[in-house]
């Protein structure tokens, strides 16, 4: 039961911090959506920065998850299946990814973790690119370090897609935009048969 009320009051939170905005919602809030009294919560969290850890550490190992996948078969496919797990868990994390700074700036160790977080997700995303470049889909290097940059310049363009969606009026983000714009990274580095595998993606 206990692991139950964790889960419940876990998924209350993240429901109000992805429509209020974390900032805005307290504990007692947090309390009454989950039909319980602020003891009883405070009894498995200590406080809001607890609640707000859990949740990112969760959010952490899903896009750990997703990406281990990806390394163990980095094909265009595999590629495809990870940017809709990226963007589904932005949907679903929405909050963390619209007020990224601010989140940093809150809590120093998530600020710590996500660095860390988004140090690997680049250098697995290198390894992809010259893993592809091995197998003939994409093509070498046209100066050194080229694909380090272009890996972190991925990163950041998939993690705070959806932010810059907000910025430019844009407060629906879909599926289709999300893919299209990761993808366009990667297009002019494309062989022939890069060109051709990724027309045979489905959809």
């Amino acid at each position: 039961m206990s692991q139950a009320t964790k889960d419940r009051i876990l998924a209350t939170a993240l429901d109000l911090f992805n429509r209020f905005g974390f900032v805005n919602v307290r504990l007692q809030l947090i309390a009454d959506e989950a039909h319980l009294s602020v003891g009883n919560l405070a009894y498995h969290f200590a406080n809001k920065d607890a609640l707000v850890e859990t949740i990112y550490h969760r959010l952490a190992q899903a896009q750990q998850a997703s990406l281990a996948n990806l390394v163990k078969t980095p094909l265009f496919e595999a590629l495809d299946r990870y940017l809709a797990e990226a963007f589904a868990l932005q949907a679903k994390y929405s909050f963390f990814y619209l007020d990224t700074l601010e989140m940093l700036r809150a809590y120093p160790t998530v600020k710590h973790d996500y660095r860390q977080q988004a140090r690997w997700q680049i250098t697995q995303m290198a390894q992809l690119l010259q893993f592809n470049v091995a197998r003939g889909a994409l093509q070498p290097e046209s100066q050194p370090g080229l694909h380090q940059q272009l890996a972190q310049h991925y990163w950041h363009s998939t993690e705070l897609w959806r932010h810059q969606q907000r910025l430019l009026g844009q407060p629906s983000p879909s599926w289709a935009e999300f893919r299209a714009a990761a993808w366009a990274l990667l297009m002019p580095h494309f062989t022939p048969m890069g060109q051709q595998e990724y027309e045979a993606l489905p959809g």
